[in-house]
């Protein structure tokens, strides 16, 4: 009995265990059905700019269940039982899943493909659709600088750009590049193009690493840059640095490592073969006697029987092999109230040339606060940091280790046994006018891996950036803007020439130098964007604005000569028994403008666009303060017309020219003033420091500018898989400024004056191609042609 009441009470136990699971179980697929919230999803699909998108696809991923967006871009789609995954997308748009879970109303954001027409351009103090811009502009997305390995963003931009220039002119790492923008403009001004990155104008490209960078808009026509006005005659490239997105807490990793090595080096005589030559031209001058006995003459060099003791390659020898990597994080996360990132990164390139290298750290943090529906506020915060042995740089053109690379002949040692370097010194033959020979060495000049090892000349920067900006969308298509931004660079190179250094050093028993400067920049910008559609036809984007800007430095070096050991290098100036005479300088110089802009659009089809920038610089004379730099372009886009509307081969086809005047205002702060310097005489063998006249003032002094007129189209085909871009330019810069010779007489050597001219003429071609495109393999194509003519059509009173 007692058995059969605790089976009966184990077996109720049982059942109400069963029951409480099973309790459990509705309850979880109650909460779980409560997760995935309604079945119908609704909301909006926009692009980059706020633009409502038409004809997205809406699709229940792993069925046939979709829906299209109308023309307001509102979308409605029922979702089935099963995989609650929606894939939104569009041709020229990256496509997009999103997980639909409680939320029912979503609000989303396509980003263009890269190169595609929906592509959002930024055109300065603004952004704009490729298909609707009247100008010339060629971007660059990162997927294409990420494809570089160098440590020089610049140089990751090389055949990028269709008429756009960079050269490499050193070859070290870190070294800088010179670039330029359809040609030459100027003789004495600069001709590279104006940076502006993330709105701060002037700022230095090559201190940013080539991973943060999102974008290089690169600004070609008198359209496109003229809201920049006396900067923008050489171009502008402008940069956008990676922001954080919304979504979750995100780290991000990419790091590379690379062997460096000399492409391909310069074919040069060994020992032996140098030695054959060496007999054949003293034979080929019968005046010069019998050959010399080599052996006898020179012993550390050669046999008895005059074949060579050593046989060196001296590119072998100042080169190596070297290795560099480079390390980039990222960690983002942003909310639809707050974005948050930060970019660190870290590069060392050892240099082929021994004893060089080239390192750098940087750290970006920027944030954007949406604080209420109509004001945004954000911000950035930059450091880089720099550090090189420049040692090939010094003297370039001279005895530098380059040339020396070379000019050492083959017969001489690294070192000799007793541990002496080898010079230009230690062989050759003088004559005497009767024809006989002597021993007499070349010349006083060393080889290059003493140079590498007793030289240094070491470079640092420190850059801080710091850009604030605040976003009020005062009224409906209305916004103001107002940015702050400042930057302050010091820079500190030092140098060291060993005392034994041939022609180097030893002249003044070594060289010692320290300098540094700092240079602080800043500008404030302020302007309004108006947008706005009326009637059925008619788009209306204005851009209006005032921006003032500063630039000062100053710098200092010291330097000493005549030391006694290498031991202290730059270290210790006071080692140097002779002091070099200190110097320091300062100079500043302001930029005022007021600018603005005006897209029209007709039917989306027919564009104008008019554009002016009125500027104001303290670097020129008092009658040519300002100058007003105007632009206009008209665009026709011939595939929204009925004859071409549904062509299966043209997707798009738009024609634009574009005419305008730009200037160029990198000059000498104090070239139009009258100024004084400093003056040394001897007076009754003593030295006697005074002032005198330095520049002649003009107060004519004006801007050079630069006429520029574009025709161009833009061509795609096939469902937008092939694009062209062709564009002929003729430009014409005037005024040019130059140093013009006076008389001595007047005290002065020359003034700085307003002539001549030079002209620019070029084509430019851009083809693209989607060769294969599917989910499991794509291959694009790309190959760009350029051609430029640049001609000097006069130089004062005399044309070319």
């Amino acid at each position: 009995m007692l058995q059969k009441k605790w089976m009966a009470k184990k077996a109720l136990h049982l059942v109400r265990s069963c029951l409480f699971l099973l309790g459990l179980l509705l309850q979880q697929e109650s909460f779980s059905q409560n997760g995935q919230g309604s079945d119908k999803i609704t909301g909006t699909i926009k692009d980059k700019t706020g633009a409502a998108l038409a004809g997205v696809t809406v699709l229940q991923k792993n069925t046939n269940n979709a829906a299209v967006s109308n023309e307001q871009g509102v979308f409605s789609l029922t979702l089935q039982p099963g995989l609650r995954v929606v894939v939104f997308s569009m041709t020229g748009y990256s496509p997009i899943e999103i997980t639909v879970t409680s939320e029912t109303s979503l609000n989303i954001v396509l980003e263009p493909l890269a190169g595609s027409l929906g592509e959002v351009v930024v055109i300065g103090y603004g952004t704009q659709k490729k298909s609707d811009l009247t100008g010339a502009v060629s971007t660059v997305k990162s997927a294409k600088l990420a494809d570089r390995v160098t440590s020089n963003p610049l140089d990751a931009l090389a055949a990028q750009v269709p008429g756009l220039n960079i050269y490499n002119n050193s070859g070290r790492p870190g070294g800088n590049l010179s670039v330029n923008l359809r040609g030459f403009n100027s003789i004495s001004a600069s001709n590279s193009p104006l940076f502006v990155i993330d709105g701060i104008v002037g700022a230095d490209f090559q201190m940013l690493n080539p991973s943060d960078i999102e974008t290089v808009d690169v600004l070609k026509d008198a359209s496109s840059t003229a809201i920049y006005g006396s900067r923008g005659a050489n171009g502008v490239i402008i940069v956008t640095t990676k922001k954080a997105k919304t979504g979750d807490f995100k780290v991000q990793y990419d790091g590379n490592l690379s062997l460096n090595k000399v492409a391909r080096k310069v074919d040069m005589l060994d020992a032996n073969e140098y030695v054959e030559w060496f007999k054949r031209a003293w034979a080929y001058n019968p005046a010069r006697g019998a050959v010399p006995d080599l052996g006898a003459d020179y012993p550390d060099l050669f046999n008895a029987n005059g074949t060579p003791k050593y046989n060196t390659n001296w590119q072998d020898a100042a080169t190596r092999n070297s290795l560099s990597h480079r390390h980039f994080i990222s960690m983002t996360q942003g909310t639809s109230k707050a974005k948050n990132g930060l970019f660190l990164g870290y590069q060392d390139d050892q240099g082929i040339i021994k004893n060089t290298y080239f390192k750098k750290l940087t750290a970006r943090y920027n944030s954007e606060i949406n604080i209420r529906s109509w004001l945004t506020v954000g911000g950035e915060l930059g450091y880089n940091q720099t550090k090189a042995n420049v040692v090939d740089d010094y003297r370039v053109g001279a005895e530098n280790v380059t040339r020396m690379m070379l000019e050492m002949l083959p017969i001489f040692p690294i070192q000799y046994p007793d541990g002496r370097y080898s010079t230009l010194n230690d062989f050759g033959y003088g004559f005497n006018p009767d024809g006989t020979s002597f021993k007499s060495g070349i010349y006083a000049a060393e080889n290059p891996v003493r140079l590498l090892n007793e030289m240094q000349w070491i470079f640092n920067t420190d850059q801080v950036l710091a850009n604030t900006f605040v976003n009020l969308k005062l009224m409906k298509g209305l916004e103001f803007r107002s940015t702050y931004a400042a930057q302050v660079l010091s820079r500190k190179n030092n140098l060291y020439v060993g005392k034994d250094l041939l022609d180097l050093g030893a002249p003044s028993r070594g060289v010692a130098s320290v300098g540094t400067s700092r240079n602080i920049y800043w500008q404030n910008e302020n302007y309004l964007t108006y947008t706005t559609n009326f009637g059925l036809h008619h788009s209306l984007n204005a851009v209006a604005g005032a921006s003032w800007m500063q630039t000062s430095e100053e710098s200092s070096e010291a330097s000493a000569t005549n030391f006694s050991t290498d031991y202290f290098q730059y270290n210790n100036l006071s080692a140097g028994s002779v002091r070099g005479v200190p110097q320091s300088n300062y100079y500043d110089f302001k930029l005022n403008s007021y600018y603005g802009r005006l897209n029209y659009a007709f039917n989306n089809k027919y564009l104008l666009t008019f554009t002016g920038r009125y500027d104001g610089s303290s670097k020129f004379g008092g009658n040519n303060k300002y100058a007003f730099f105007p632009s206009g372009a008209i665009g026709w886009i011939v595939s929204k017309e009925k004859f071409l509307e549904n062509s299966p081969v043209v997707s798009f086809l738009k024609l634009r020219g574009s005419y305008g005047v730009t200037g160029n205002s990198e000059i000498s702060p104090y070239a139009s003033l009258g100024t004084v310097r400093n003056y040394g005489i001897t007076l009754n063998g003593q030295i006697v420091n005074g002032i005198g006249p330095g520049t002649v003032p003009n107060n004519d002094l004006r801007w050079e500018q630069t006429a520029q007129l574009d025709i161009g189209f833009d061509l795609s085909l096939l469902n937008n898989r092939i694009s062209l871009t062709a564009d002929y330019y003729n430009k014409k810069t005037t005024d040019l400024l130059l140093n013009v010779p006076i008389s001595s007489v007047t005290g002065y050597g020359a003034v700085t004056t307003n002539i001549g001219s030079v002209q620019n003429r070029g084509v430019e071609l851009a083809l693209s191609g989607t060769i294969v495109d599917n989910s499991n393999f794509s291959w694009n194509s790309s190959v760009i042609l350029a051609a430029n003519r640049n001609k000097i059509l006069a130089l004062g009173l005399t044309n070319a």
